[in-house]
């Protein structure tokens, strides 16, 4: 197929070739690969800005936690599902929503005892200025306990206020 295009210095002229056609099996390759990317990139957007998605909190950690250490008898700490409370008195509650939660092998916590049997992280407050705890968990039959990375010494057992 031949194109003449009249211009004012003379005619132009160009040859185009015919576009070469895919099979259908690459064209069907092709856009399958297009509708997979799309979905990924899709549902990782819907993931990343979901607004009001509460983090997963683990049945173990849920709960009024307390301790017998000296200077915080009257002090409870409360994992709820979607919360975090710290109660350092009957009329002192602060509460905070918890944005994220992540799991760890209790094997990755080095430093730790080999009776840890798991290691959580916990982000709380507000998304943009959240503050995190790490937790240690203890399974025995008698009473679970947990302990922060940063209070060691502090060792909290599930009971009652």
């Amino acid at each position: 197929m031949e194109i003449t295009i009249l211009t004012q210095w003379g005619r132009a002229r160009w040859k185009t070739r015919r576009a070469r056609r895919l099979p259908p099996a690459a064209l069907l390759f092709a856009w399958s690969l297009m509708l997979i990317w799309t979905g990924i990139v899709g549902w990782g957007l819907v993931a990343r800005f979901r607004a009001g998605d509460p983090a997963f909190v683990p049945v173990v950690l849920r709960g009024v936690w307390t301790t017998r250490a000296r200077h915080f008898t009257d002090r409870a700490l409360e994992i709820t599902a979607d919360a975090i409370v710290f109660r350092s008195s009957a009329d002192s509650v602060q509460g905070f929503p918890i944005v994220r939660v992540r799991a760890k092998r209790a094997s990755d916590a080095l430093s730790e005892p080999e009776s840890v049997t798991g290691w959580y992280t916990i982000w709380y407050g507000s998304r943009r200025h959240a503050q995190q705890v790490e937790i240690f968990y203890k399974h025995s039959r008698r009473r679970p306990s947990i302990w922060t990375k940063n209070r060691s010494d502090i060792i909290w057992t599930r009971g009652g206020v």
